[in-house]
């Protein structure tokens, strides 16, 4: 299977390339963002078309300071963790599966950043592109992820199924929509929604409000340029000539660079103080620590982490943390390995079947890990689990039930079902020898079976293929 697909899927067969005109393509601006001209963007984005959606994510996300780094704190606390890849099952195959995705993913290069643009893609734009590039090791026989590169929103569509496509604006295919993506070469990270992926993306929900706080901003610029400097003018005779006011006016811009004028005699010169006198500047300012909340809240789950010495204590501040942005981060986290794991770890196994001895081993899982806690009550447990592997041994702690314990498995995992996660609940207390950390680097055995625990065995899920074990 795989020598049949080297061809298709080599370096020299990307689907994708960044050509010259993509490379030195001029960007649409927003700069001038109106209400209508945001409206269409999203009733264009409603019917599948990718291309002013996402470049006007990327405006935002480039351009906004506040946006971008609530974006880089929530994407950071995934990216910048910790992951483990847990052998899908407990036979040998199984185990030499792990492994082998183990070293493939650790050797792809810059992978935290490769984690980090996806998330940011796939939480702001609602879905994100990455092509992958396979290559082979023909000494150790093995095809693995050479390259694994961005490939711009803009550049796909979603067609009438909500697949999404090549499109490069009408140059790929000879059809409406144009190319498929070919399943192998491609990383396609789209985090769940409450409808059609046309509606999907944090973007929509923060969109009005960032435009509103753009103009707010605009307002303020020009009540302070107008208001708030002052007017310099040189008053001269009624009969003075053009000449000669041209030179004084001349004079007075080489003095200041705001309001200068030159005023005849018997004019007067009225400077309406009204907005001075009522506040505006400080009205603009409650309305920007408003709406910079808001936006902080529907990103982060929390307004404490923009501004911490407003909501209270230190400890009150990492309570709603917890409560609200660490599910965030393990949401992130468990959608973005769902995604790996059907689009990369399958791949990885699929490609070097000729390893196992001709059985299709379980793919692989992967989870990322958060910080382990004390001390919490069942319900706030939640909150922290990030793997099979930290529910068990919170059950066996005592700090979760295990009936609490079950329910958690099977909603956080979509290929545990209810039984798989009662054996996981109720396995002995060993090491999870099954599982592999990453980046650590793997002992001095590479490439050995590693001897399957209880809790390995548990793990075991459907294999991918009907017809194999």
């Amino acid at each position: 299977m795989a020598d049949d697909l080297l061809d298709q899927y080599s370096r020299t067969r990307v689907q994708a390339p960044l050509t010259r005109t993509e490379r030195f393509a001029s960007r649409t601006r927003f700069g001038d963002m109106t209400a209508s001209r945001l409206a269409q963007i999203l009733q264009g984005q409603e019917s599948g078309e990718l291309a002013e959606w996402c470049d006007f994510v990327e405006y935002v996300l480039t351009t906004d300071s506040f946006i971008a780094g609530l974006a880089e704190t929530r994407a950071k606390r995934v990216s910048q963790a910790p992951f483990r890849i847990i052998a899908g099952g407990g036979e040998p195959a199984d185990q030499l599966a792990a492994e082998l995705v183990n070293e493939v993913v650790r050797g792809i290069a810059g992978l935290p950043d490769l984690l980090e643009t996806m998330l940011v893609n796939g939480i702001f734009a609602g879905v994100s592109f990455h092509e992958t590039i396979w290559a082979f090791d023909s000494q150790r026989r093995t095809y693995y992820p050479a390259e694994i590169q961005f490939r711009h929103g803009h550049r796909f569509r979603f067609d009438e199924h909500w697949l999404p496509r090549l499109w490069d604006s009408g140059q790929r295919g000879g059809g409406l929509y144009g190319e498929s993506l070919v399943p192998a070469s491609w990383i396609v990270h789209q985090p769940a929604t409450v409808g059609y992926p046309g509606t999907a993306g944090l973007m929509r929900k923060i969109a009005w409000k960032w435009l509103f706080l753009r103009w707010s901003s605009k307002f303020e610029i020009k009540y302070l340029d107008t208001l708030g400097t002052p007017l310099i003018y040189a008053r001269v005779p009624a009969a003075t000539a053009d000449n000669v006011i041209e030179e004084v006016l001349a004079q007075l811009e080489s003095l200041a660079g705001d309001h200068v004028g030159v005023i005849k005699e018997g004019g007067d010169i009225v400077v309406d103080a009204t907005g001075a006198n009522a506040s505006t500047g400080a009205l603009h300012d409650v309305y920007a620590k408003r709406a910079e909340a808001a936006l902080a809240r529907d990103i982060l789950g929390s307004a404490d982490a923009a501004a911490p010495g407003d909501n209270g204590s230190r400890a009150a501040v990492e309570t709603r943390t917890a409560a609200t942005m660490d599910p965030r981060m393990l949401a992130d986290g468990r959608s973005l390995m769902e995604t790996l794991r059907h689009s990369l770890f399958r791949w990885v196994v699929l490609l070097n079947e000729h390893k196992f001895g001709g059985v299709l081993p379980a793919i692989p899982v992967g989870t990322f890990e958060a910080k382990e806690i004390e001390s919490a009550p069942d319900g706030a447990f939640a909150a922290q689990a990030s793997s099979v592997v930290d529910v068990a041994k919170a059950v066996r702690e005592g700090t979760l039930t295990e009936d609490g314990a079950v329910a958690l498995i099977v909603a956080s995992f979509g290929g545990i079902d209810e039984a798989a996660a009662k054996r996981i609940v109720a396995a002995p207390a060993t090491a999870p020898t099954g599982s592999i950390a990453l980046p650590t680097a793997l002992p001095a055995n590479e490439g050995t079976v590693v001897a399957a625990d209880p809790l390995a065995l548990a793990c075991k899920l459907t294999a991918l293929r009907t017809g194999t074990r």
